[in-house]
Parts: C-alpha cells; sequence; structure tokens
C-alpha cells in the first residue's frame, strides 16, 4: 500500500483501521511514525506503538508504555508470555536472552525461556531495561496486571498477542474476566 508516496506493508483490519508498527529498527517494510505526525489527510489511521513505544524506551516495559502515551499514540500492542508460575508478563520471545540483563549488567550467556522463572525471580534477579540504555537500568518486566493499570492511568487502549495458544483460554476465562471488557479495551490475537 502507497501512503502520500510512500510505499509501506500495512494490516488492513475488518473494521477499516490501518495499524503502523513504530519499530526502532526502521525495517523497511514498516512506516515508522510518530502519532503527532500523522497528516490530516489520513485520518483513518490507528498508530499502534509496537511494544508500547520501543524506538525510546524498552520494549514491552512500562516505560515504553507511558512513553507512547505521551507521545500520542491511543494504541499499544504488546505479547503475553508465562512464567513458571503462570504470571502473564509483557515479553515478545519466549527466550528472555534478547531484552534481558543480570542485575549485575552482565547478558545471559545461555538460553533463558521466561517460563523458566516465576514472577518473582524475574523481578528480583533480572533487568529489562539497561539493554537499552544506562538510563533504563533497573527496568522489571511488567505483569500484565501492571499494563492494565497503565492502560487505565493513560487511556491507552491495549492490542495483546498471546503467541501460546495453549493459555488463551486460561488467559481470557482467568485472567481477562468479563468485568476487565468493561474497563479496558482490549483486542486478543493468538
Amino acid at each position: 500500500m502507497t501512503l502520500n508516496g510512500i510505499e509501506s506493508n500495512f494490516g488492513l483490519s475488518n473494521t477499516n483501521t490501518y495499524y503502523i508498527n513504530a519499530l526502532p529498527d526502521n525495517s523497511s517494510d514498516i512506516f515508522n511514525v510518530e502519532a503527532n505526525t500523522i497528516p490530516e489527510s489520513v485520518s483513518d489511521i490507528t498508530l499502534i506503538a509496537h511494544r508500547g513505544y520501543s524506538d525510546i524506551a524498552p520494549e514491552n516495559t512500562l516505560p515504553a508504555f507511558y512513553a507512547a502515551d505521551e507521545h500520542g499514540f491511543t494504541t499499544a500492542e504488546c505479547v503475553i508470555e508465562w512464567t513458571k508460575d503462570n504470571v502473564p508478563v509483557l515479553l515478545h520471545d519466549k527466550s528472555i536472552n534478547r531484552t534481558a540483563r543480570r542485575n549485575n549488567g552482565i547478558p545471559m550467556l545461555f538460553k533463558r525461556n521466561c517460563n523458566d522463572f516465576t514472577y518473582q525471580e524475574l523481578v528480583d534477579n533480572i533487568d529489562f531495561g539497561s539493554w537499552k540504555g544506562k538510563e533504563f537500568t533497573g527496568t522489571k518486566i511488567p505483569s500484565f496486571y501492571e499494563l492494565l493499570q497503565c492502560s487505565s492511568e493513560t487511556g491507552l487502549n491495549l492490542y495483546v498477542e498471546i503467541k501460546t495458544t495453549d493459555n488463551t483460554n486460561y488467559f481470557i476465562d482467568t485472567i481477562v474476566s468479563p468485568q476487565y471488557f468493561d474497563l479496558y479495551p482490549l483486542i486478543l490475537s493468538d
């Protein structure tokens, strides 16, 4: 699809809303734009902050979701993974290695999956921000509940992807009870 002369790979939803992922790596098939720079002639576009506003803050962390709101995004996408004790957390990969460091800043040497840890072990021992920059040192992995709180505070709509489809029904029945659907705008995908 071409938008104002720029060739882009857009996803078209069933509501005719175009979704644009803003990624820090400026992938060739992604149209990277801040929410406040949309041309007025393109009013039917909903910008989704991919993994929060991951261009300026560590992906899938609370700083990234608050930054998305501060920069004018109305919707943010995230991916849910599960800890050993079945806490839903925000993490794009099953492995924590790409975005996690030990609290001393040293990267993981061996592959470690999210479900190898309890939620408390991740919070107590793993840093999910220092890979992005020193100013994010000490950033913890957020639980989905913390993201719901952020959504409540900011008004961000949430686009939630669950990659492990075995957990989809558990997530909907147990985590996102009917009361949440009234309180938080959610789009679920698996």
